[in-house]
């Protein structure tokens, strides 16, 4: 069963027409309990988050690949001991690929 949160983020994916398994992939959980809030069986009352608390578009997989790729790119700057200044647009483009640029949070804490 989803928490009262994880029903709201479910929602809120929904209502922008994502897909339930990749709703369920970012909740951890399996397709069925998103497919329960369609029918309004699990939390009816509970509103859709809000488009600024959901994560980015798609799988978690896809957003993991590019951030890997990116944590990759800062190793190797680091290594040839860039400045500060230098590793900043990278080290950007990591948490917007993490987070999606939101502050997407799980029911238990901000990612």
């Amino acid at each position: 069963m989803l928490t009262p949160v994880q029903a709201a983020i479910a929602k809120g994916m929904r209502a922008r027409g994502e897909f339930n398994h990749h709703i369920a992939a970012w909740l951890d959980t399996n397709q069925g309990r998103p497919a329960e809030l369609n029918t309004g069986e699990e939390y009816p009352n509970i509103q859709p988050a809000l488009p600024q608390c959901l994560p980015p578009r798609g799988t978690p997989v896809g957003h993991l690949r590019y951030a890997v790729t990116t944590m990759r790119t800062l190793q190797t700057m680091i290594h040839q001991g860039r400045s500060t200044e230098e590793l900043r647009p990278a080290i950007e483009e990591f948490l917007s690929n993490v987070t999606g640029g939101t502050n997407f949070f799980d029911g238990q804490g901000f990612l």
